[in-house]
C-alpha cells in the first residue's frame, strides 16, 4: 500500500533517532483478539469512528490506510465508521478537549525537527502535553513515564539518557496507546547536479539557501 515507503515500527521512534530502542513487534491474531473482546465483555465486538485526513501534510496513502484498518478491525466485530476530513478540519478535531471529541481513535503520524527521542516521547506521551494544553493525541498519562522523560531531558550523559529513554519506550509499548504501524520514508526528486540540500530531520522541509549546481 506505501510502495516500499513504510518501516514496520518496533518502537515509538524510528530508527535513526537518538534514544530509539527496538521492542518486539506487536503480533497479528485475530483469534486472540476475538478472545480478548469477548473477555472484556464485547462478544459482538462494538462501534468505534476512526479520525483520518485525506492528502495530510505528508501522509502517504492516509484515505487507504484508514480503508485497510477499517477491514482488518471487521475481522474480529469491531465496526469502523471513517471519518474523513482535510488537512485543517483533521488538526481541528485531533485537539478538541477531551469531552469534545466526535472520534474514538485516529490514524496520526509525528514528524518532529529534531532526530531525538525527547521531541517525540514528550510531546506524544506526557500527562502535561494532553489537548488543549498540548498535542497528546491519545491523552495518554502515565506518572513513570512523564518522570523518566524529565529526568532524560535533564541527563547530560548519553548513555545514562538511552537508558532513561529504553525504560520509557518500554512502558509505552505495553501501555499500547498507540498501536504504531511504521516509520515513513520521505522522498524528493532533485536534479543530479544540484549539490548541499538540506532536508530537515522531519523530512518535510527542504533548505536551499547553501545549495548550488555543480
Amino acid at each position: 500500500m506505501l510502495f516500499g515507503l513504510g518501516i514496520p515500527a518496533d518502537a515509538p521512534i524510528p530508527p535513526h533517532f537518538f534514544g530509539y530502542s527496538p521492542m518486539e513487534p506487536y503480533t497479528y491474531d485475530p483469534e486472540k483478539a476475538k478472545k480478548l473482546l469477548a473477555e472484556a465483555g464485547y462478544p459482538n465486538g462494538f462501534k468505534i469512528v476512526l479520525l483520518h485526513s485525506i492528502g495530510g501534510s505528508g501522509y502517504v496513502q492516509d484515505k487507504q490506510q484508514a480503508e485497510a484498518i477499517q477491514a482488518y478491525l471487521s475481522r474480529i466485530g469491531i465496526q469502523v465508521e471513517l471519518k474523513t476530513g482535510d488537512w485543517p478540519y483533521y488538526i481541528a478535531s485531533l485537539l478538541k478537549p477531551t469531552d469534545q471529541l466526535e472520534w474514538d481513535a485516529a490514524l496520526v503520524g509525528v514528524g518532529p525537527p529534531v532526530a531525538e527521542a525527547y521531541f517525540t516521547l514528550n510531546s506524544q506521551f506526557t500527562c502535561d502535553q494532553i489537548p488543549p494544553k498540548g498535542i497528546n493525541i491519545a491523552r495518554y498519562c502515565n506518572s513513570q513515564v512523564d518522570q523518566l522523560i524529565g529526568e532524560a531531558a535533564r541527563e547530560l550523559n548519553e548513555t545514562r539518557r538511552l537508558e532513561l529513554y529504553r525504560k520509557a519506550i518500554e512502558i509505552i509499548w505495553r501501555d499500547t496507546p498507540w498501536i504504531f504501524l511504521y516509520t515513513q520514508k520521505q522522498f524528493f526528486a532533485a536534479s543530479s547536479s544540484l549539490e548541499a540540500i538540506f532536508v530537515y530531520p522531519s523530512g518535510l522541509q527542504i533548505y536551499f539557501q547553501y545549495a548550488y549546481f555543480k
